[in-house]
This record gives C-alpha cells, sequence and structure tokens, in this order.
C-alpha cells in the first residue's frame, strides 16, 4: 500500500498478490475525516501507471470530485 499526496487529494493505491491493484482518490476535511471520492480496480495494471491515470484524473475532471464530496 501507499499513498500519495497530490493537489490536496491523497491517491492510495493497494496491490494485492495473485489478485489485482486498487486505487482510491480521497480528500480529508478540515475534521480530519477521510473521504473517498474515486475508487478504481484492475485485475492487472503497472502501478506506476495507474498512479499516473489518477494524477491525471484530478487534473482533467477536479469538477466531479468537488461535486462528489458536497454530496457526502
Amino acid at each position: 500500500m501507499s499513498e500519495t499526496e497530490y493537489k490536496g487529494y491523497i491517491i492510495q493505491l493497494r496491490a494485492y498478490n495473485l489478485s489485482g491493484i486498487s486505487g482510491k482518490i480521497i480528500k480529508v476535511t478540515s475534521s480530519g475525516k477521510r473521504i473517498r471520492l474515486r475508487e478504481r480496480t484492475y485485475n492487472f495494471k503497472i502501478p506506476l501507471n495507474f498512479l499516473n491515470e489518477l494524477k491525471s484524473y484530478i487534473d482533467n475532471y477536479e469538477i466531479n470530485l468537488t461535486n462528489n464530496l458536497d454530496r457526502k
């Protein structure tokens, strides 16, 4: 498992032995609560490419993440 901070969000990658890889985009609120905004899972994906995919999603679709945060 690894966590990378990017533009105020936390990107969490977790790889499972023989079971795939999952990635989450998380926002930490001012109260310290961690809110999952997006989650993707693949059977196989190179971790660096997956990290770049999630960073690209933040760059291109941050409005969707903001709207999702407002709903939660």
